[in-house]
């Protein structure tokens, strides 16, 4: 005979009615339990010895409740609180007997009942997922449970990079240095004005988006993320009617000496420079999630996908000059030399992702490594042009840097590894807004970065008579970035 389950639902409600039909249908019974079992078939007999099947249990949310036995039977409709007792009970009080020397039962009141219930499950999880005790192991009123499937996180990044490496590109020397040692390095009055050192290494901004979808707490999942810094710049401009004098430095191959061309110098020449170097980054992914172990308090994640990254650098060097004194006074000169560098890298990314939950606390360590190849691309291009005092212009497709037998586009491709780290801890305000603060770590092993591709080294005869410089070296380096994110992950 089935037991009163506690849970109330109808489906239980309707089995007990059954029941209590057909004990009363069976006619005698032996010890307390039915001669024919209308569960177990026709003609089986059924003793308190016999081990009961969990499905003819008593249950309450999620498991049997023990000490409830098959022919145990209590009335399918009984007041709250009322003793319960089986029709078998009630023939055997009338006959002066009892049913299987069982006494009565009280049933609790339904309505408590099923606040008991409701209190072990969890939403948006599945209320076979239990705990210790039966309950669901994240049911805490002051931990926000947050399994929500699709979560997307946005972050302001505030990181450095590794700066690009610049030779000297523009000097000084006060005004009455003679002409041929004026601006030129190794001389005790030449002074740096800019280059001989890194640039675009200071802090900048920039965001970090993912968008991620992985069904609660367990299964696979898939997200994709988009990383961006903003472009950083260093700009200079210096401008001089001869004092103090402006020069470009350079090593004069025909002669094998230090020289410098003259922008501004007394009674000479008078003008302006200006570079700017500007890098930026940028980086995406598609990754699988797979949960390997997803706990109340520990998850953790195995991701595996594509890698992208993109790494930009340019050095624009302008200079515009009078003639006021020299071999054709009047005439302007203009001139720039452009050297900009591009690196993709496409390849397989695995790694994994750990996360310790602690109520509304919780931290995440991220450990993630790409191989692949990264195709570098190089463009180096100069023009020259000259304006005479009569308006006679000619141009030419040369610098002072870039020159005939350095320019062009130039690509390459090398393997490359990115691995990335990276710790984050959030704070959970509800079930589905966290808010974040992390650092993390990027490596870049193979790129080529605009600053290593100028040659300072000339050969200035036109036709070319002698060694090719400035040549082409097409140099390979590393890169890093690194830094503080600070953002907010939701939920749903």
């Amino acid at each position: 005979m089935f037991a009163f389950a506690r849970a109330g639902g109808p489906l239980f409600c309707g089995l007990v009615i059954l029941s209590g039909w057909a004990h009363a249908a069976q006619g005698p019974t032996e010890g307390g339990v039915p001669a024919t079992d209308p569960i177990r078939g026709r003609g089986a007999r059924s003793t308190a010895a016999e081990p009961v099947p969990q499905s003819y249990g008593l249950r309450r949310g999620h498991g049997p409740i023990p000490g409830r036995h098959l022919g145990q039977t209590v009335a399918p409709i009984q007041p709250p609180g009322q003793p319960v007792a089986s029709r078998g009970q009630d023939r055997a009080a009338q006959h002066g007997g009892s049913a299987a020397g069982q006494p009565p039962e009280v049933l609790p009141a339904f309505a408590e009942q099923a606040a008991e219930f409701e209190a072990d499950v969890v939403a948006g999880m599945p209320s076979g997922e239990t705990g210790a005790g039966g309950a669901h192991p994240c049911s805490s009123s002051a931990c926000p449970a947050s399994c929500g499937p699709i979560w997307f996180r946005g972050e302001y990044l505030h990181w450095w990079t590794d700066g690009m490496a610049l030779p000297p590109l523009v000097t000084s020397s006060p005004d009455g240095t003679p002409q041929g040692v004026a601006g030129v390095l190794g001389q005790p009055t030449t002074r740096v004005l800019f280059g001989d050192g890194n640039v675009n290494d200071d802090d900048r901004s920039g965001g970090l988006f993912t968008l991620g979808y992985q069904p609660p707490c367990r299964g696979f999942g898939i997200e994709g993320s988009y990383l961006f810094l903003a472009c950083e710049s260093t700009a200079f401009r210096a401008t001089s009617a001869g004092d103090p004098v402006l020069a470009r430095p350079f090593v004069n191959i025909e002669d094998g000496r230090q020289d410098a061309e003259l922008m501004a110098f007394s009674d000479l020449i008078e003008g302006t420079v200006a570079v700017e170097a500007t890098t930026k980054l940028e980086a995406a992914a598609a990754l699988l999630r797979r949960s390997l172990r997803h706990g109340c308090r520990l998850q953790w994640d195995f991701v595996t996908g594509y890698r992208y990254g993109r790494l930009e650098d340019e050095v624009l060097i302008t200079q515009s000059t009078l003639d006021t004194g020299g071999a054709s006074p009047g005439a302007t000169k203009l001139l720039a030399d452009q050297f900009a560098t591009s690196n993709d890298f496409h390849g397989a990314e695995l790694g994994s992702v750990l996360t310790y939950d602690n109520c509304r606390w919780s931290i995440e360590l991220l450990a993630k490594l790409a191989l692949g190849g990264t195709h570098s691309k190089a463009t180096v291009w100069g023009t020259t042009t000259v304006t005479d005092v009569e308006n006679n212009v000619v141009t030419r497709p040369v610098g002072l840097l870039a020159r005939s037998t350095n320019s062009g586009r130039f690509d390459r491709d090398e393997f490359a590894v990115i691995p990335q780290l990276g710790v984050t801890l959030r704070y959970a305000f509800t079930g589905h807004l966290d808010a974040t603060f992390g650092y993390h770590f990027l490596y870049w092993s193979r790129v080529a970065r605009a600053g290593d591709q100028i040659d300072l080294d000339l050969n200035l005869s036109d036709p070319l008579d002698g060694v090719a410089r400035p040549e082409f070296p097409f140099q390979m380096t590393d890169f890093w970035a690194q830094g503080m994110n600070f953002g907010f992950e939701y939920r749903y």
